[in-house]
């Protein structure tokens, strides 16, 4: 019985031997894994990916989108408008302009009849006609409505040509052409037989007084408000009240065949 048990106990070992060398894997054991977050120190990178289109999952309604306005290149940024000031229409007494023809016309409009000579404007009293100024001078300033125009002038006569009417000279202000204005004057009345000085429009008379003009006078003609005056030689001849022209307008001369010397001519705000 014992040697039975012994060769049994052999056999037992020999046949465990026999099954580990069939296994053919003579190294040893393989060490343990790392746990997957102990695998890499740098985290997993995710890439994007579009999302997968589902046939099954109905689409989502899309919003409406509000087309904006193209805006112009080439248009200018919209700018607050510039505030200009208007300028302070000159003090009483000032002299706002003076006549100077030494080198020139002194930026006057003169007309055929009219030309410079030795510092004076002269007259030939080649031209005939009433109303309309052929010696317009320069424009005033800006919002001045009341002021004098005062004229130095001496009458020789008639000119080569005659009158249609009755000879005479003008000067006028707040004059907007074609023959609106206030007009002041000498003319020669050949049925009275005499000079006469008047204060007029073209459709209205403001007055007429006799005078007789002597070698040079001055004459003064003033527009204040509706008040229109005319002085010669400093002396009140003329005054009338009037509401047609109640300011602006340029100021200047004609002459209807007469022949004149101009020797200054100065523009006073009032």
């Amino acid at each position: 019985m014992l040697v039975l048990a012994g060769v049994a106990a052999l056999m037992s070992a020999s046949a465990a031997t026999a099954i580990f060398l069939a296994s053919g894997d003579d190294s040893k054991p393989p060490e343990p894994t790392a746990p997957a977050e102990m695998a890499s120190a740098d985290p997993p990178t995710s890439a994007t990916t579009s999302p997968s289109q589902d046939p099954g999952t109905p689409e989502e309604t899309a919003t409406p989108r509000v087309e904006e306005t193209p805006t112009d290149p080439t248009s200018s940024p919209t700018q607050s408008p510039t505030e200009v000031e208007t300028p302070e229409p000159p003090a009483p007494g000032e002299v706002v302009y003076q006549s100077d023809w030494s080198s020139g016309s002194d930026g006057w409009g003169l007309g055929g009849d009219w030309r410079i000579l030795n510092g004076e404007l002269l007259c030939d009293g080649t031209q005939r006609g009433y109303g309309e100024l052929s010696a317009v001078g320069p424009p005033l300033p800006s919002g001045l409505t009341d002021y004098a125009v005062e004229v130095e002038l001496a009458i020789l006569g008639e000119g080569p040509v005659s009158s249609y009417n009755d000879p005479q000279f003008t000067m006028a202000a707040r004059y907007l052409g074609d023959g609106q204005g206030y007009f002041a004057g000498v003319y020669y009345d050949g049925y009275e037989d005499g000079f006469f000085t008047y204060v007029t429009t073209t459709e209205v008379d403001l007055g007429t007084v006799p005078f007789s003009p002597a070698g040079r006078n001055l004459y003064r003609l003033e527009v204040e408000g509706n008040s229109v005056r005319l002085l010669i030689d400093g002396e009140l001849i003329i005054s009338a009240t009037d509401n047609i022209f109640p300011g602006g307008g340029r100021f200047g001369l004609f002459s209807d065949a007469w022949q004149l010397i101009v020797t200054s001519v100065r523009v006073i705000a009032l």
